[in-house]
């Protein structure tokens, strides 16, 4: 048998808010973001085995931001998707991209953190810039309709000690 979902969040349209925080405690939790205009969203769930998807799959503008993930969590920025998170004790991290031509840029420095990125409609640019004293990204990238692009970008470090899989 599988896990059990302890947790369950989406949020679909919140507006007008100075900050929103979002806790769900230990457990294994499941938190999803379609729109969000706060000035700054903070996310926490606990221990456990959590996945947090931003989705902009109903957008039809071009979304363009970024996502760091480091020892201490991570930080996303999209317009509107929202516009500033923070987040923490997340092990997956899913982005559904809009139908525009969208842009996007991941740092990671930590690889217990999986990211997965599903383009969508439009012509896509995924940049993944992996960091720290040994590289690491450990994730998926799917475009969809359109000329979508994936570019790794390893210039600051020595690709010997890298371990690359699956890389297709």
């Amino acid at each position: 048998g599988g896990e059990s979902l302890d947790a369950k969040v989406i949020v679909r349209g919140t507006y007008a808010f100075e900050n929103l925080s979002i806790s769900t405690g230990a457990g294994n939790d499941l938190v999803t973001i379609e729109a969000v205009n706060a000035d700054h969203t903070t996310l926490d769930t606990g221990d456990g085995s959590d996945t947090l998807t931003f989705d902009g799959r109903t957008r039809m503008e071009a979304l363009s931001g970024g996502l760091t993930i480091g020892e201490s969590g991570g930080q996303f920025s999209f317009t509107g998707l929202p516009d500033r998170a923070s987040f923490e004790k997340v092990e997956l991290v899913s982005i559904h991209l809009g139908s525009g031509n969208d842009e996007l840029t991941i740092e990671n420095s930590v690889d217990d953190v999986r990211v997965e990125v599903l383009g969508h409609a439009g012509d896509d640019h995924v940049s993944i810039m992996p960091s720290g004293a040994t590289p690491s990204f450990s994730g998926d990238f799917t475009g969809g309709d359109g000329n979508d692009t994936l570019t790794l970008d390893i210039n600051d470090s020595d690709p010997n000690p890298a371990n690359f899989v699956d890389l297709t």
